[in-house]
């Protein structure tokens, strides 16, 4: 029991679940060795054995609300969500409150979340190994990926979480709906730890990446024992890159990683579990101002939750992707998505099946509004492998434009106020048309909206935007 004791505490849960699988079955056998069991099986993604482990436990009494909300989530991956709502409503109120009131106020709709199953053509990646591939980004014709694969530079040293190899980054070349030739990406991206996920600027002169907190050639951990993950960047300069400078945010004690960023560079999303997160990840905003990043700022509610929300991904610099097992979805991690609204953005949208499943689905990277790739842990013979995907219409509208006009004459209303107003029947963005008529609104797909138009001298007018339009008024201009 030290034994498994002291490695759960190093987070290595391959060999202590192993240890606490023996304990339980022991004749007196304590509810914590239950637990222990189920929790390592979950960090390492065997949810079918770690949902044994919890059942045992769950027939005795004397689980944490955390051991409840962890039995909450394998019921979720392994799609019980009946007992799983049941599990969740045993955790104390003054608990995850934020899931609480999101399960409370849109209940599990399977049929909603793969209505639209048919739009979507999947391809498993060649480049995929047996081990964990994952958190795509395209750069011109480059896929550059994170594996764990057999690293041969530092002598297959493996990770004791789950006795896998430790994260590289990768990179192979598109050709059509493939990827092929991929490589180990050098350049001084390797150390002896993890590294990724990663991004880059729109003209590949810049590069963030995620790695463990390992400078100097000593590795730190914080008051947990626990080593944090650091953001880092370099720029290029004619044909070679600077050396890593550190995010000014990173810390010993919390975590930043999974970087995004916007086109012109000034903007960069990330997940952090920082003071001021609500649960284990969090993602968050600053802003480049005289050459400096500005304090970050939590997206708030309608995008994090006490649960994790993470591998953020910026598309068209409106659209903000991300994964969360926080929210209500189909199990694990499922991907969402937001746009921004007047003053915040709107509440998080679950993208669906086929691209969400009773697993994790993560690190989605939209190449076009209707072409990408996402990760997945979905085919039980692999670990993490990376899909391709094609659509038949977008799944998303970044934006749709309105024209104003005098319904007598026809001509256009500068100035008119329009709001667009949301089945709560408030209004979710407010705007004044410019001297041409024109407003443009970041809507979310799958809803249905009022036009509400008004000017003085003229009558109020409502019109309605039907949700099956929305997406194909991308480019298209809406007269009001």
């Amino acid at each position: 029991e030290k034994i498994a004791d002291k490695r759960f505490d190093n987070l290595e849960f391959a060999s202590a679940g192993e240890m606490y699988e023996e304990l339980s079955r022991s004749k007196h056998a304590k509810i914590k060795y239950h637990v222990r069991a189920g929790e390592s099986n979950l960090m390492i993604g065997d949810y079918r054995k770690a949902q044994v482990y919890y059942d045992k436990a769950y027939a005795s009494t004397g689980m944490s609300d955390k051991d409840l909300y962890n039995y909450y989530q394998v019921l979720k991956y392994n799609s019980n969500y009946t007992k799983a709502n049941e599990v969740f409503s045993k955790i104390n109120n003054n608990e995850y409150k934020l899931i609480r009131d999101n399960i409370n106020a849109k209940k599990l709709n399977l049929e909603e979340l793969k209505k639209d199953s048919s739009n979507y053509t999947l391809n498993r990646l060649d480049i995929n190994s047996e081990e964990n591939d994952f958190s795509p980004f395209v750069l011109k014709n480059e896929l550059y990926f994170i594996s764990s694969r057999r690293n041969t530079s530092f002598s297959g040293r493996r990770y004791g979480w789950d006795n896998s190899y430790f994260l590289d980054v990768y990179k192979g070349f598109i050709e059509g709906n493939a990827v092929k030739n991929e490589l180990g990406a050098s350049d001084g991206m390797k150390t002896k730890y993890h590294e990724g996920p990663l991004c880059f600027s729109k003209d590949g002169n810049t590069q963030f990446i995620s790695r463990n907190n390992y400078t100097d050639k000593k590795l730190k951990k914080d008051k947990d024992n626990k080593v944090n993950i650091k953001i880092y960047s370099r720029k290029k300069e004619g044909e070679k890159w600077t050396d890593w400078a550190e995010f000014p945010f990173n810390s010993d004690d919390y975590s930043c990683e999974h970087p995004t960023l916007s086109s012109d560079g000034k903007t960069l999303y990330f997940s952090s579990d920082m003071p001021g997160t609500y649960g284990s990840l969090d993602i968050w905003e600053t802003t480049l101002e005289n050459g400096n990043w500005t304090k970050p700022k939590n997206l708030g509610q309608t995008v994090n939750s006490e649960g994790r929300e993470a591998f953020p991904m910026l598309f068209e610099d409106e659209i903000l992707f991300f994964a969360s097992d926080g929210k209500i979805g189909l199990g694990g991690l499922d991907v969402y998505y937001t746009v921004t609204g007047s003053d915040d953005f709107f509440e998080a949208q679950n993208l669906g099946y086929p691209i969400n499943s009773p697993y994790d689905d993560f690190g989605f990277f939209a190449t076009t509004s209707s072409t990408g790739y996402f990760s997945t842990n979905r085919n039980k013979d692999t670990k993490d492998d990376i899909y391709g995907f094609v659509c038949k219409r977008p799944i998303i509208s970044a934006s749709i434009d309105l024209l104003v006009l005098d319904k007598e004459s026809k001509e256009v209303l500068a100035n008119a106020n329009v709001a667009l107003i949301d089945e709560t029947g408030k209004p979710a963005y407010q705007g004044t048309t410019n001297e041409k008529g024109e407003i443009k609104f970041n809507v979310i797909p799958g809803k249905g909206y009022k036009i509400k138009s008004t000017k003085d001298g003229f009558k109020e007018n409502v019109g309605v935007l039907k949700e099956e339009d929305i997406a194909s008024m991308a480019g298209k201009k809406k007269e009001v």
